[in-house]
C-alpha cells in the first residue's frame, strides 16, 4: 500500500465508497479514523488480535477474526475490518495457513496471499506455500488452490516507488530531483531515508489547519505481476458539482481484489520492471497519471514459464 502524499486531509474524508474499496493508499494518506492510536486499538480489540496473530505458531487455532470477512459499512476502513487486520499481520506462517484453509472466507484468503507477498516477498512466501498446497486437498477450494499455483508460476517484481506529478513540479526540476534521488539510492542510502529527505525538502507551506502537502508522492512498497485485468482501469481526480474539493474515483470495471494495491500502478511500466534486476533504479514517465515515477527494485521472482504455458 502506498501514500499519495500530496492529498489534503479533506479529500480523504469525502472519498466515495468505490474508492475506499479499491484504494488502500487513501487509508494511509493522513490521520483519520482508520488510523487510530494504540490506545484506541486496545479499546476496540484490534491490538489484542494482532498480538495473537504475530505469536501464532503452526498447530494453533487460526484466529477467527482473520478467517471471517468483515466490513462495517463505512467508506473509511475501520481497525476491525478483516482486511485492515490482515494488512497489519507480520507472521508469514499464519498468512500461509490462511491462504490454504478451506474454512477461511475467500476474501480473507485473497488478502492473506497479498499480505504474505508484501511481508515475506514472493520467493520466500511461495516457498512456504509450496509445503502446504499438497495438503490442501479440500475439493471446495480446489479452484482457489489452482489459482494460487498459477500465481506462483508468474514472474513478480517487488519495488519501492515514489512519484512527482506534473502539477507539482516543472519537468526540468522534476528530472533534476529524480537524478539526485537516483544517485542517493545507488550509493546505498536506504529508501526510507531518501524518501523522508526529499519529501521534507519539497514540502508545500503548512495550511492554516496544520495539514501539509509534499511534492514527492509515495506510491509505496508494491508487489507487481502480470495479470489479464491489470491496466483495465485507472484512478482519476474529480471535482464534484457544487464542491471545491477534489475526490479520487476509480474509472473502469471494478478490479479484482488481488489488484487493489496496484490501483495507481501504470501497467505500461510492467515490461521494463520485469526485465530489471535487484537494486536497479528506474525512472519512468507515466502518461496516464502525468507524472514521473521512480522505482527501486527490491526483489525479482522469475516464476515458472513451463507451468504458465500449461
Amino acid at each position: 500500500m502506498g501514500i499519495r502524499s500530496d492529498w489534503p486531509l479533506l479529500v480523504v474524508m469525502v472519498v466515495p465508497l468505490t474508492l475506499a474499496a479499491y484504494g488502500r493508499r487513501l487509508a494511509q494518506s493522513a490521520p483519520t479514523t482508520a488510523q487510530s492510536s494504540s490506545a484506541d486499538r486496545q479499546d476496540d480489540g484490534s491490538e489484542r488480535i494482532l498480538q495473537r496473530a504475530d505469536s501464532w505458531r503452526s498447530g494453533d487455532p487460526l484466529p477467527q477474526e482473520l478467517r471471517r470477512f468483515r466490513h462495517y459499512g463505512a467508506d473509511i476502513p475501520t481497525t476491525l475490518d478483516s482486511d485492515s487486520l490482515i494488512a497489519q499481520v507480520k507472521n508469514p506462517a499464519l498468512l500461509a495457513a490462511l491462504v490454504v484453509d478451506s474454512g477461511t472466507d475467500p476474501e480473507c484468503r485473497e488478502d492473506a496471499l497479498s499480505r504474505g507477498l508484501e511481508v515475506d516477498g514472493p520467493k520466500q512466501f511461495f516457498d512456504l506455500l509450496r509445503t502446504q498446497l499438497s495438503a490442501a486437498a479440500a475439493k471446495d477450494i480446489q479452484p482457489w488452490i489452482n489459482e494460487v499455483r498459477q500465481r506462483m508460476s508468474r514472474p513478480h517484481v517487488v519495488v519501492d516507488a515514489l512519484s512527482i506529478e506534473d502539477r507539482d513540479m516543472p519537468r526540468q526540476q522534476a528530472l533534476t530531483v529524480i537524478k539526485r534521488v537516483t544517485s542517493d539510492l545507488r550509493t546505498g542510502v536506504p529508501w526510507s531515508k531518501v524518501y523522508e529527505r526529499y519529501s521534507e525538502e519539497f514540502n508545500y507551506p503548512p495550511k492554516p489547519d496544520g495539514s501539509q502537502r509534499t511534492k514527492i508522492g509515495l506510491l509505496g512498497h508494491l508487489v507487481i505481476f502480470p495479470d489479464p485485468l491489470l491496466g483495465k482501469g485507472y484512478m482519476a481526480n474529480i471535482t464534484p458539482r457544487n464542491s471545491k474539493y477534489e475526490v479520487v474515483q476509480w474509472q473502469g470495471p471494478p478490479p479484482p481484489r488481488r489488484l487493489w494495491s496496484l490501483d495507481y500502478f501504470d501497467s505500461a511500466h510492467l515490461p521494463a520492471l520485469l526485465k530489471a534486476n535487484v537494486g536497479d533504479v528506474l525512472s519512468l514517465r507515466s502518461k496516464l497519471y502525468r507524472e514521473y515515477v521512480l522505482y527501486q527494485v527490491q526483489e525479482v521472482y522469475e516464476g515458472d514459464a513451463e507451468k504458465r504455458q500449461r
